[in-house]
C-alpha cells in the first residue's frame, strides 16, 4: 500500500540549518518525501509565491524575517500566496505570553522543543485532516 505522507510537501523554516537537516531526516523517517529548507521567514514567502506546499513548519527565531512576522504576512497580506496553510510553529520558546502570541499570529499548533516526534507526527496529521 502506498504512503499518502510522500504527496505531502512540507516547507521546514528554521535560522539553525543543522536542526532544519534533523528535522527534515525526522521528517523523512514519519514517510514524508518532499521537504524543503530554508533560513528566513522572507525566503519561506518568496518560495510559497514560487512552489506549492501543503504546509509549514516554522521556528520562532528566524532570519531576516521571524517566524512571527512571517505568520502574519501568510495570514493576513493581501498578497499572501495560500493564507490558510497549516503552520505548526516548533520553537523552544515556551512562555505562555510566546505560545498566545505564536497562535494570535496564525499559528494552527504551536509545539515546543525538545519534542517527541511521534507527538509532531500525530499533530501534522491532526492538521492535514482539517478541511480547508
Amino acid at each position: 500500500m502506498a504512503n499518502p505522507l510522500r504527496t505531502y510537501r512540507i516547507l521546514v523554516v528554521d535560522a539553525d540549518i543543522e536542526l532544519a537537516q534533523v528535522l527534515k531526516a525526522m521528517l523523512r523517517e514519519m514517510g514524508f518525501s518532499d521537504v524543503h529548507l530554508t533560513r528566513s521567514g522572507k525566503d519561506a514567502i518568496n518560495l510559497m509565491q514560487t512552489m506549492s506546499f501543503d504546509f509549514i513548519i516554522t521556528e520562532w527565531a528566524t532570519q531576516q524575517l521571524d517566524g512571527i512576522g512571517m505568520l502574519e504576512f501568510v495570514r493576513r497580506n493581501p498578497n499572501s500566496p495560500n493564507p490558510t496553510i497549516p503552520i505548526i510553529m516548533l520553537t523552544a520558546r515556551d512562555s505562555l505570553s510566546d505560545k498566545v502570541m505564536g497562535l494570535d499570529a496564525g499559528a494552527d499548533d504551536y509545539v515546543i522543543k525538545p519534542f517527541a516526534v511521534q507527538e509532531l507526527l500525530a499533530r501534522v496529521k491532526s492538521l492535514l485532516r482539517r478541511p480547508r
